[in-house]
């Protein structure tokens, strides 16, 4: 990222965006927004009744919610209603382009809410702006260098001081080592995988046989029971856990 960058064009990103998504959520703002702060307050107010009357409910999270969903239901289309009829007696406009209006509250509701949620997305991109615009952003561009010299000091020196560890992974100053060693790596894991896998294959052919035998002897304990958990034996548990 760019941090040196003019403090006009930072000025103009930051206002940009902001009018963008604020005219983006004036559809949200007309038709969602009453609803949602009414829906909210009758919800709270509802769950304070519920809490005050019952002794085994904890937090009315079900009340909250379920209020919520039925004030909205009842709750948007009687602001359209309103809406239609502010504008059919106080507005002055042509009775079609009322109509019109009506008709896609649904549709300008369901944009509203989208153009929230992007809204939501768009607000961590204008916060950096935001930040660019303050005093203190210019101070800290400035001591990133030196603190990027530092960490390189530090991992530098941790480089020096466990690298000769690693013995000749180390000392050999090419790439094809590391590559060795990571392939070596890999190798090792599988062969493992597969051994560990043989042993349980042996260990389920093991159960098997004495689940016949405990059958034929009319052993009344369950086998398979037995086998889980307690019969696996604790060098294959081990070798799981490594």
């Amino acid at each position: 990222m760019n941090l040196d960058v003019k403090y006009s064009k930072n000025l103009y990103t930051f206002f940009h965006g902001l009018l963008i998504i604020s005219a983006a959520s004036i559809p949200s703002i007309l038709l969602n927004a009453p609803v949602g702060i009414a829906a909210k307050w009758w919800a709270e107010k509802q769950q304070v009744k519920a809490l005050a009357n019952s002794r085994v409910k904890i937090a009315a999270t079900d009340v909250l919610l379920s209020n919520k969903i039925s004030f909205t239901i009842v709750a948007v289309p009687t602001l359209w209603l309103t809406y239609f009829v502010l504008l059919w007696f106080f507005s002055g406009w042509q009775p079609k382009t009322i109509v019109l209006l009506f008709l896609m509250c649904p549709l300008l509701s369901y944009v509203g809410i989208k153009s929230v949620e992007a809204t939501m997305t768009d607000l961590k991109d204008l916060r950096p702006a935001f930040l660019r615009l303050l005093p203190s952003f210019s101070e800290q561009v400035k001591a990133i260098p030196q603190q990027r010299a530092v960490v390189q000091k530090h991992v530098r020196a941790a480089v020096k001081k466990y690298g000769p560890s690693l013995g000749p992974l180390y000392l050999q100053k090419q790439s094809s080592a590391w590559e060795a060693e990571l392939r070596r790596e890999l190798k090792s894991k599988s062969s493992g995988a597969k051994l560990l896998k043989k042993l349980e294959e042996e260990h389920e052919e093991s159960a098997d046989e004495e689940d016949e035998h405990a059958a034929s002897a009319g052993s009344a304990a369950s086998p398979r029971a037995t086998r889980e958990g307690a019969r696996v034996p604790t060098g294959i548990k081990r070798f799981k856990d490594e």
